[in-house]
């Protein structure tokens, strides 16, 4: 049953595209921290929040500088996980998508990716429905 509304909770929140209505993304943070506060912490959850946050200050203030300084701890984080499953992979796409990063920077961080998804594939790891 968790599983169910935390998996309902990613597809809301990847649902919000890049026409961002910001009362749709403060809503959509509001019930991300509900469930962290019954549910507890969740590593994958706190990245979406921190993926609305970037949604946020893009549309309100167009700096890229403060959407990429509040991605980078994410991109650590998913440089620093071994089991990427479909959320990751969204997450970390949406965040290159919407941080201005230059070449190298998206370079760097596609190799990165490359190798996550590599391994994801080969121990075949996909989202399981519990």
């Amino acid at each position: 049953m968790l599983y169910l509304i935390k998996h309902e909770l990613i597809e809301e929140a990847f649902g919000i595209n890049d026409s961002v209505d910001l009362n749709k993304v403060q809503n959509m943070r509001n019930k991300l921290c509900d469930y962290l506060k019954t549910q507890g912490e969740d590593r994958q959850i706190r990245n979406i929040l921190i993926m609305l946050e970037i949604f946020i200050v893009e549309e309100k203030y167009n700096d890229y500088d403060t959407c990429y300084e509040k991605a980078e701890p994410v991109f650590k984080d998913l440089s620093q996980t071994d089991n990427w499953d479909f959320c990751d992979i969204r997450i970390f796409a949406t965040l290159v998508d919407c941080c201005s990063l230059d070449f190298n920077e998206i370079d760097l961080q596609a190799e990165t990716a490359l190798k996550k998804l590599e391994d994801y594939s080969d121990n075949d790891r996909y989202p399981h429905n519990k």
